[in-house]
């Protein structure tokens, strides 16, 4: 849907981020072609996996 609305638009790039913890999600970005562009780092407090885990799929806004 998102790519769909930015081609409909005329915009030539879709940002979108991804945890790669959440290994299927990450896997299905590589496969549509996104590319990694930024890399940062979740620390959950206390230390357990919250919503960076596989089998979710949740795209991250980090701008």
């Amino acid at each position: 849907a998102c790519e769909t609305l930015a081609a409909r638009r005329g915009l030539a790039r879709v940002l979108a981020g991804v945890n790669t913890a959440r290994t299927e999600a990450y896997q299905q970005m590589m496969i549509r072609g996104f590319k990694t562009e930024m890399q940062g780092v979740a620390m959950h407090s206390p230390n357990e996996p919250g919503y960076s885990q596989p089998g979710v799929f949740v795209l991250d806004d980090w701008r």
